[in-house]
């Protein structure tokens, strides 16, 4: 190649190096621009998912006012007030009011940050949910938030066909069953996280379920009877009196329980190999006072028709059971061959209830309700539950007829 010939091609290799630079510019300024639509698209998500949680309790608090009979405003103000609740502007908020039903919708135009540089499109979030009136109560409901809210090992089953189980747990392990006879039967299975194990279900849990109630109960007064002095044994046979019982409440043999509230303090709750059975009563549990019920126990309870505690047949305090500083589960026990009815709800915000054994909760009681921070049954346990809410005077107890008569239907 002559020299002349070397200067002519030389130019246009600079012009490749330009070239390159130039193309790699290009490529830079796109990749930066998708980068940056993967980060909008990622916050989009996130606000999408948080209207969703917002028009889904709006919805359901509007269905609550409309199922207590309340006026167009009030079922304004509800959805407006739980979608603010729920970081959402009222602003943004529409809702439509059917038969039996409120329909909620929310649409918010969303700023791009990052992708602007590359387009000016600005896109619409818009997500919707109704709620509308169901007569299924729930009547098993575990209130921890996390780790396992419901347990089941071996053979143990809960067999409640015509009434709804929540779990509030959003853990992996919310329901754990362990054991290849373990079986939950319901008429429907809301779990805030995902269940683990070989247990049989019917229907399959909802799990990651969104529609889930707040806790049903937990404005239930504290009885005037709680802030009395001593009054009664600590030992019991016969005929048990309302009263406070200072030491626990052992029930040593068949005994019959006269209407009325019966604190336990600074004991627990204890049934022997004993026949116990009381119409309107409530059993309420002070401090770290528990249920322990053993060996041959018979139990039937029923909660009182009237009163501010009317439908709750045992409940506890709120105030944090703790040990050695910490803050712990109180542990209740039933266990052995024991037969236990109850008419009416069993409420224990802060308590872990344990079935164990061949101890059952069945039927004839036309219905009962567990509420507990935590639910667990194992070996032959088993657990059946009616829903006959007509067959008898003793009512659903709190805001539970109301409040869980809302529930989302899309």
């Amino acid at each position: 190649m002559s020299t002349n010939d070397a200067g002519m091609i030389h130019p246009f290799v600079r012009c490749d190096r330009g070239n390159i630079a130039v193309i790699t510019g290009f490529l830079m300024t796109a990749l930066a621009g998708f980068v940056a639509l993967g980060v909008d698209v990622g916050i989009w998500y996130s606000r999408h998912q948080v209207m969703q949680r917002a028009a889904d309790s709006a919805a359901i608090a509007g269905a609550m006012e409309l199922a207590r009979g309340n006026d167009v405003a009030r079922i304004e103000a509800a959805v407006l007030q739980e979608a603010a609740a729920n970081g959402v502007d009222g602003s943004l908020v529409d809702y439509t009011i059917g038969l039996n039903q409120v329909t909620v919708d929310i649409a918010e135009d969303f700023s791009l940050f990052f992708a602007r540089m590359v387009t000016k499109i600005s896109p619409t979030a818009s997500v919707t949910a109704t709620a509308g009136m169901n007569p299924v109560q729930v009547c098993i409901m575990a209130l921890a938030k996390s780790g396992v809210g419901v347990k089941l090992q071996g053979a143990a089953e809960i067999v409640a066909p015509g009434c709804n189980i929540q779990v509030d747990s959003d853990s992996s392990d919310a329901i754990d069953s362990q054991g290849g006879h373990a079986a939950i039967t319901a008429h429907s299975i809301c779990v805030a996280g995902a269940t683990k194990g070989s247990g049989a279900f019917s229907p399959t849990p909802d799990e990651y379920c969104t529609t889930g109630v707040p806790d049903p109960l937990k404005d239930l007064p504290e009885p005037p009877e709680a802030k009395g002095a001593c009054s009664q044994s600590p030992v019991v046979s016969g005929t048990a009196q309302p009263g406070v019982y200072c030491g626990g409440l052992n029930v040593v043999g068949d005994t019959v329980m006269q209407p009325g509230i019966y604190v336990v303090r600074l004991g627990n709750f204890t049934v022997g190999p004993s026949k116990l059975t009381g119409e309107g009563v409530t059993i309420y549990l002070q401090g770290n006072a528990t249920i322990q019920m053993h060996g041959n126990a018979d139990v039937e309870l029923s909660a009182p028709t009237s009163g501010p505690l009317a439908g709750v047949v045992i409940v506890s305090d709120r105030d944090p059971a703790t040990l050695l500083g910490l803050t712990i589960g109180l542990p209740h026990l039933l266990t052995g061959n024991s037969s236990k009815s109850y008419l009416g709800a069993i409420y224990l915000p802060k308590g872990d209830i344990t079935f164990q054994g061949a101890a059952g909760s069945g039927s004839p009681s036309p219905f009962s309700i567990f509420i507990a921070h935590r639910i667990a049954l194992v070996g032959a346990a088993e657990m059946t539950i009616d829903n006959k809410y007509d067959a008898t005077p003793v009512p659903l107890p709190g805001t539970m007829s109301l409040e869980l008569a809302a529930r989302l239907i899309k």
